[in-house]
Order: C-alpha cells, then sequence, then structure tokens
C-alpha cells in the first residue's frame, strides 16, 4: 500500500500533469523512431495505428484533459499571484534593505541599474537549473 501524501488539489494536478508529459515525451521519441512501414500494424480487422501511436494518441488526450481541469481551478492565476506576491516582497525587501543601510538619494539611484545588470545572470541560472 501506499502512504497519503496531504496535497492542494493544484499540486496534485500538477504532479499528474509532470508525469504525464514525460510519458508523452517517451512516446513521442518511440514514435518518432518508428519506420513509415512500422507506423501501422495488421490486425484481424485491418490495419491500425502502431501502439505507440496510439498510446501516444491517449496521452495527448489526457494531457488535453488535465490542462482543462488545471485551468477549471485556476492554476495559472494561483501562479500569477504568486509571482505579483513574491515580487511585492522582494520590492519591500529591497527598500528596507536601503533604508537600513542609509543609503543616500545618489547610492539609492544607482541600486536600480545594479539589479538590471544583475538580473540576467539570475534569469540564466534559474533556467539553468
Amino acid at each position: 500500500m501506499s502512504t497519503a501524501i496531504a496535497v492542494t488539489p493544484g499540486q496534485a494536478i500538477q504532479a499528474v500533469l509532470n508525469v504525464a508529459a514525460g510519458q508523452f515525451a517517451y512516446c513521442t521519441a518511440m514514435v518518432g523512431g518508428l519506420s513509415e512501414e512500422q507506423m501501422f500494424e495488421m490486425t484481424e480487422g485491418g490495419a491500425v495505428p502502431n501502439r505507440w501511436v496510439r498510446l501516444q494518441l491517449s496521452i495527448m488526450d489526457r494531457i488535453s484533459k488535465f490542462s482543462r481541469a488545471a485551468a477549471d481551478i485556476g492554476i495559472n492565476e494561483r501562479q500569477m499571484q504568486l509571482a505579483e506576491a513574491q515580487t511585492e516582497m522582494m520590492g519591500s525587501l529591497l527598500e528596507a534593505v536601503m533604508n537600513r543601510l542609509e543609503l543616500t538619494p545618489k547610492q539609492r539611484k544607482q541600486v536600480g541599474p545594479a539589479i538590471r545588470a544583475e538580473l540576467p545572470a539570475l534569469v540564466a541560472g534559474a533556467s539553468a537549473k
């Protein structure tokens, strides 16, 4: 048996989407390796798409349903709200740090350009993970 894990509906759907995306990538690679002759299999009823093609289509259908469910419960909207809240927190933190350091107006003007200069490296580091 498995152990229960407390998750929100959004976390559960996101986990299901992540697994389905991995399955889809695997099936897509398998379909990509098929020759033209292997794209269909012969059965008593005639030619049918290869089992990898059928599985790929089935996973695509499930991903579509899971994505709709995620949109219905507002996952994208919640992620946007979290990003906005984090941005506001970061702005408040920077303001508090500048106040604590008692920066002069001239020094405060240097903070924005310094952040903009460092931001590409931060974003690149985040995307590399």
